[in-house]
């Protein structure tokens, strides 16, 4: 978490980056006195009191009875209102989607899922979407906004999809998100659209997801359905100029490789998808007739990891072979972004401590050792659908970037100007 803003010349910034301090801080501890916050992040307890009111009134926080404090001393908790205000999450991946309702502590009252194949027509798969979204919004009228995490290639400026690999034979392209996600068509609430694995970085921070303690500039190894990064920086997201930056899984590995078909040869997500896993492991577990992998019609990422688990040597075979690959990722982030912390989550990170010892070793073995030692490198312990709960990240960041959303027509900079000294 980073530390409170003290200074500067923007109040609006302060104000934001202290809210989010605040609010991640009730996030993680449950119910609070002010002055145990304000011990804790280094506000005043007087600055601490003007921002939990406004967010009071905005209905994100409340008061919630009487706490022992220091010295005898009685004071009033303050927690997140479940009760309050909530935002939808949306993931949208090559093979499923997900709808999600969350309150502002990250915690999810509400979610469906839905299955869908390369056949399908993907236009359908939004009219989908979008009347999940009608039907939660019609059902929890305290909504106020939607965040949707979509794969990349992602035009950030434009809400565009340059193009969703692995959806029919060629793959969609440049699909405009704001033409098929107005808000008259999204129940009449504003939608804000964010590359999947950004998305992820953002509930790394918000939420901790990862059980890992963020510090300095953190990835999010994104290696499911489709392979990215998320790059963030004391809370603040890398996206480049139009929101392509760290694009790792279109990143070559195989300069010969075949072409992907983002126009590129050989590239990371060509080798270590969870897809491209799968069917690496269709075409070569008839190698060993004795491996139990050929008695399932059909194979998936958990089904490969659990028959490793239980010393099928084919399956162990496969396994170091996809840690390989993740491991040239691994290489090629630390080059790039010189992170203190990788988290490789989704799918395949559900791989366990066999996936990562062969990731490891790769990046050991290529990368200059003070680099090597100086990143945490980690799986994600997640249970939930992290992208789901990177979706709704973005939801409660847009929100507390306009806490007129919820009902307060001052701007963040009026607020900070007239009631926060810092």
């Amino acid at each position: 978490m980073p530390e409170a803003s003290k200074g500067g010349n923007n109040a609006g910034n302060m104000y934001l980056s202290n809210r989010i301090i605040i609010l991640q801080y009730l996030q993680r501890h449950g119910v609070c006195t002010r002055a145990q916050i304000a011990k804790k992040i280094g506000l005043t307890e007087a600055a601490i009191s003007k921002i939990t009111a406004a967010m009071i009134e905005n209905g994100i926080i409340e008061e919630c009875g009487v706490l022992a404090g220091s010295k005898g001393r009685r004071s009033i908790g303050i927690h997140i209102n479940p009760n309050g205000v909530k935002i939808v999450g949306v993931k949208l991946s090559r093979r499923n989607f997900a709808v999600g309702v969350f309150d502002f502590s990250g915690e999810c009252v509400a979610s469906t899922q839905e299955n869908f194949t390369r056949e399908d027509d993907l236009r359908q798969v939004f009219h989908r979407i979008r009347s999940a979204i009608r039907k939660y919004i019609a059902n929890y009228p305290d909504i106020v906004v939607t965040g949707m995490a979509v794969p990349g290639p992602f035009l950030k400026k434009e809400d565009r999809i340059l193009m969703i690999t692995e959806m029919g034979d060629t793959g969609e392209d440049d699909i405009d998100l704001r033409a098929e996600f107005n808000v008259q068509r999204v129940g009449n609430r504003p939608i804000i659209f964010e590359q999947d694995a950004n998305a992820g970085a953002l509930a790394d921070w918000w939420f901790e997801i990862g059980d890992v303690h963020l510090r300095g500039t953190a990835v999010h190894f994104l290696v499911g359905e489709g392979v990215g990064a998320g790059v963030i920086s004391n809370g603040a997201l890398n996206t480049g100029d139009q929101g392509t930056a760290a694009e790792i899984g279109h990143t070559s590995i195989d300069i010969n490789g075949e072409k992907c078909h983002c126009g590129n040869r050989g590239c990371l997500e060509q080798y270590c998808s969870s897809i491209a896993f799968v069917k690496n492991a269709m075409a070569h577990r008839a190698e060993a007739p004795e491996s139990r992998l050929n008695a399932y019609d059909k194979l998936t990422s958990s089904i490969i990891f659990r028959e490793a688990q239980a010393g099928d040597a084919k399956a162990i075979e496969l396994v170091r072979r996809e840690g390989t690959y993740i491991g040239y990722g691994l290489v090629n982030l630390v080059h790039c972004y010189n992170p203190s912390t990788i988290l490789i989550s989704n799918e395949i990170s559900k791989g366990g401590p066999l996936l990562l010892d062969a990731a490891l070793a790769v990046a050991r073995e290529r990368l200059i050792p003070r680099l090597f030692e100086s990143v945490q490198i980690r799986l994600s312990t997640f249970e939930g659908d992290d992208i789901l709960y990177g979706a709704a990240a973005v939801a409660i960041d847009y929100c507390l970037n306009r806490p007129d959303i919820m009902g307060n027509k001052r701007t963040p900079k009026q607020t900070a100007d007239k009631e926060v000294t810092l």
